[in-house]
């Protein structure tokens, strides 16, 4: 054995894993399409911001087609970014922690590895990601067995030639080859979404066909199970998603809109606290809530909102909400339920979101159901339960106050 200055040596070769179980082990969180269609829609919010976007064309369409005789059920949504040569090559590259920051201000931590799990693990036919800028196409996706390696292996469609930076003669053609896969056309889109891609020339459609345990859902239950998402929620209140099920405009034409939550009577403004820099776990120890692995942020805020109705009572609707949602100034981080936090009377009239930007990127998971568990969340879920308590004792009081 070789031994140097008291050191030992070392030669290494290439950092190796096994491919398939590397595959398996990150697109395993994805077991619904409850769960993968909200990368999607996430997706968009995040290449929106990325291209600082403005209002106008903050727009989306989501589209559905059933399955009949001619052709598989069909799941994509039509953005108006474009891909570009770099996001192709961003996007395809698997569990980069970079991919959506683009040496640009930090966003979501792990981004570029939601949709294509759900396009890979989800999908039994052709699941790819087409764009159009600049009168450029761009189309990269999945084909193969399903689970199989191959298919987990991305391409260029139908070939490097014609899917990586291959010159197209007008972007309305190619936006209408994909729309009459669902059914429609440009013509069927909305008014505001249409202009956008004069305006700009350009669209993303992300799309897969044959889903796996589909069987042509109920498609407004299934957006309102998709809607409640955390993943969901950031991006449908900054962005307007349209609906369009096998060519007909759903919701009269209107976006998505999160359901609202009557408040309390007695607390119809939401309470806004500033997280102190120095908090402490319920064992004592101090916590930093301003330092993370990738540097210093802002002081972070809990928000309690209130419901007149009893959360817990209302499974349909309101009890998905009774959660703390975790989140940074560009993702939703994950959720726990209330009586996680705390349970006491009066809790059940109260929901709560903490934004908190040193939470990336140690205690984002890949499914961003739930925040990795650690010191930070120890010390934050203490403060937030103090609060909650304060408020949920006044909400008990008054109630008291109404049965007498």
């Amino acid at each position: 054995m070789d031994i140097k200055n008291g050191e030992l040596k070392i030669e290494r070769g290439e950092l190796e894993f096994h491919k398939l179980g590397t595959l398996e082990n990150v697109t395993k969180w994805i077991n619904r399409h409850e769960d993968g269609f909200p990368e999607f829609i996430k997706n968009v919010r995040a290449a929106y911001s990325r291209c600082n976007l403005p209002e106008k064309h903050r727009v989306a369409v989501i589209l559905f087609k059933d399955e009949d005789k001619q052709s598989p059920a069909r799941l994509g949504l039509l953005d108006v970014g474009g891909v570009t040569d770099e996001d192709i090559k961003r996007w395809s590259l698997w569990n980069d922690p970079t991919a959506s920051s683009r040496g640009q201000e930090k966003q979501e931590e792990t981004q570029g590895n939601g949709g294509k799990a759900y396009m890979y693990k989800l999908f039994d036919g052709p699941a790819y990601l087409i764009g159009i800028k600049e009168n450029v196409r761009n189309c990269k996706g999945f084909i193969g067995k399903h689970g199989s390696l191959d298919r987990g292996n991305p391409g260029f469609i139908p070939n490097k030639k014609e899917g990586n930076n291959y010159r197209v003669s007008r972007c309305e053609d190619e936006l209408l080859s994909e729309l009459q896969k669902f059914g429609t056309d440009i013509a069927g889109l909305p008014t505001e979404v249409k202009n956008a891609i004069y305006e700009r020339k350009s669209f993303t459609v992300v799309t897969g066909s044959d889903p796996t345990d589909w069987e042509n859902k109920d498609m407004k239950l299934f957006l309102k199970k998709v809607i409640r998402q955390p993943q969901s929620t950031l991006a449908i209140e900054q962005v307007r998603f349209y609906v369009i099920h096998n060519g007909q405009l759903l919701f009269n034409g209107k976006p998505l809109k999160l359901e609202e939550v009557p408040s309390h009577p007695n607390f119809k403004i939401p309470i806004v606290y500033d997280i102190p820099e120095i908090i402490l776990t319920k064992e004592g120890n101090r916590v930093n809530t301003t330092k993370s692995s990738s540097g210093k942020h802002d002081l972070g805020k809990l928000t309690l909102h209130t419901s007149k109705e009893n959360m817990s009572a209302s499974y349909a609707t309101l009890k998905p909400r009774w959660v703390v949602t975790y989140k940074t100034k560009y993702e939703v981080v994950g959720e726990k339920a209330i009586p996680e936090i705390i349970s006491t009377p009066g809790t059940h009239f109260i929901y709560a979101s903490i934004e908190l930007d040193a939470l990336s990127p140690d205690y984002v998971d890949l499914g961003r159901k739930r925040p990795n568990p650690g010191k930070l969340i120890d010390a934050v879920d203490k403060f937030a339960s103090e609060k909650i308590w304060d408020l949920a004792k006044q909400i008990n009081e008054l109630n008291k106050e109404e049965l007498d």
